[in-house]
């Protein structure tokens, strides 16, 4: 008996550690009790210190620009995450309760995205919860703010202002943020929730834009009033809890093509396209003129951003096949970039 109980927590151990090891290398998570994963990024002025659990934000010098932001991965460089994967990051913002002095009309507490465009130019989308103190008190309700917007911009943060906002009503001062990348549908969300109860308390759904780059470097943001000042002394805003995980988005259908070539009238229909990690998988239906099959189909997305896919029939389906490239962005096919082959039919492409 003994001796099967060693047995079963070595395999379990094996199998815990082969999991482990199967995590994508830019996944994981910080409680922020050191900054051994964190390349840092704070300029002149401003700056992130690691204080109990918590990544605290200080500026300690009257200046335009308060923006703090670090870069998740390592000190060196950060980490690259790629933009053709789908991703989940939840982050905690805390707001202190008082303020170090008055009046406080834009403290923001979020995420960044970033990705260097070269020649001092850069892509970044953020996501954050704004909020205000009047009389150095933090004044009830909040705003969620964003933009999704990847384009390349002249400067060091390359962001643009909110394309999107919202009203969070609550009077709590803890909050959870979920940015999540769907690299299938071609869509980002940001979400904020009651980090006591877990309740939903703002959402924003939006095309994504972040395949113009093929990776991004992400952390933590904060921000408060053009010279504004806000030392790290007995009042707190902080980011605490950080994770990043792979997801497995949901599957989609890519619109149909239906048309004539050659007199020959043909169609594709590739439906249940799902994505595990970097794989396609799904299935297409095809006709040609009075010949049709339904075949698994495969790819990935390439260095373009479109879906590279691909088919061949066995069996009773022998001598069926397909190679297509799909702009989800525009929902059409890439014109002269589609074959479809059918038995004693000529290929037709499209």
């Amino acid at each position: 008996m003994n001796k099967r109980i060693s047995i079963t927590i070595i395999l379990g151990a094996l199998i815990g550690a082969a999991l482990l090891t199967a995590a994508e290398k830019w996944e994981g998570s910080d409680s922020f009790d050191g900054d051994q994963k964190w390349k840092k990024n704070s300029l002149q002025g401003r700056e992130f210190i690691i204080r109990q659990g918590q990544l605290v934000y200080s500026a300690y010098e009257s200046i335009a620009d308060n923006a703090a932001v670090w870069f998740w991965g390592n000190k060196k460089a950060g980490m690259p995450i790629p933009t053709d994967r789908s991703w989940e990051i939840s982050q905690d913002a805390i707001f202190a309760d008082t303020s170090p002095s008055s009046n406080y009309y834009d403290v923001g507490i979020g995420l960044a995205l970033y990705a260097d465009a070269g020649k001092g130019r850069y892509r970044c989308v953020w996501a954050r919860l704004r909020a205000f103190y009047i009389f150095n008190t933090l004044v009830d309700g909040r705003s969620a703010e964003s933009d999704f917007n990847f384009e390349v911009r002249n400067g060091e943060d390359g962001g643009g202002p909110a394309d999107d906002s919202g009203a969070v009503l609550s009077e709590s001062n803890q909050f959870t943020l979920v940015f999540r990348h769907d690299a299938l549908s071609r869509t980002d969300s940001f979400q904020v929730k009651d980090s006591n109860t877990g309740e939903v308390l703002y959402v924003r759904n939006g095309p994504s834009t972040l395949s113009q780059a093929r990776t991004c470097l992400a952390g933590p943001w904060i921000s408060i009033d053009q010279n504004a000042t806000w030392p790290a002394g007995s009042t707190y805003l902080a980011a605490d809890n950080w994770i990043l995980r792979s997801i497995t988005p949901d599957p989609i259908n890519l619109n149909p093509k239906t048309s004539t070539a050659n007199g020959v009238a043909y169609s594709v229909a590739v439906t249940a396209l799902g994505m595990t990690g970097t794989k396609l998988t799904g299935t297409v239906a095809l006709t040609v003129g009075s010949a049709s099959a339904t075949l698994p189909i495969t790819g990935l997305i390439d260095k373009n951003g479109y879906f590279a896919l691909t088919a061949k029939g066995t069996g009773a389906n022998k001598g069926f096949s397909c190679a297509l490239l799909y702009d989800v962005s525009t929902g059409t096919y890439r014109s002269g970039k589609n074959s479809v082959t059918a038995p004693r039919q000529k290929a037709i492409r499209f």
